[in-house]
């Protein structure tokens, strides 16, 4: 019984390791980017509202734009819950006066988005 060369047991090992990074690379790499986006989604949702919160009016023009256009090239159901946190934040922002109950509730959805 003879097992082969040991060149031979290289050269598979090295095709099965190529096969491996050929098949699960583009899914590691797409998770990774999905991601990226749902963290820049978030970075952006709170940077916005604590700038209106502080007095910004043109921070929570700035939201409502961004949301929607987000609306239209979110890809996965993480990033919709993100967009539905940051629309309630902008439907509580909208109001003409805030009171210090939707001030404590911003800060909550803000605490669930991160």
């Amino acid at each position: 019984m003879n097992i082969g060369p040991l060149s031979e047991w290289v050269t598979a090992i090295a095709e099965t390791i190529a096969v491996c990074v050929a098949l699960f690379l583009p899914m590691i790499t797409q998770s990774r980017e999905r991601h990226r986006r749902e963290i820049k989604f978030k970075r952006m949702i709170t940077k916005l509202t604590n700038e209106t919160l502080a007095g910004d009016d043109e921070a929570r023009q700035e939201l409502a734009s961004f949301l929607r256009i987000s609306l239209y090239i979110v890809q996965s159901s993480k990033e919709d819950d993100i967009m539905d946190i940051g629309s309630r934040i902008n439907d509580i922002l909208s109001k003409p006066n805030l009171e210090p109950t939707d001030k404590k509730h911003i800060q909550e959805l803000l605490t669930q988005l991160s």
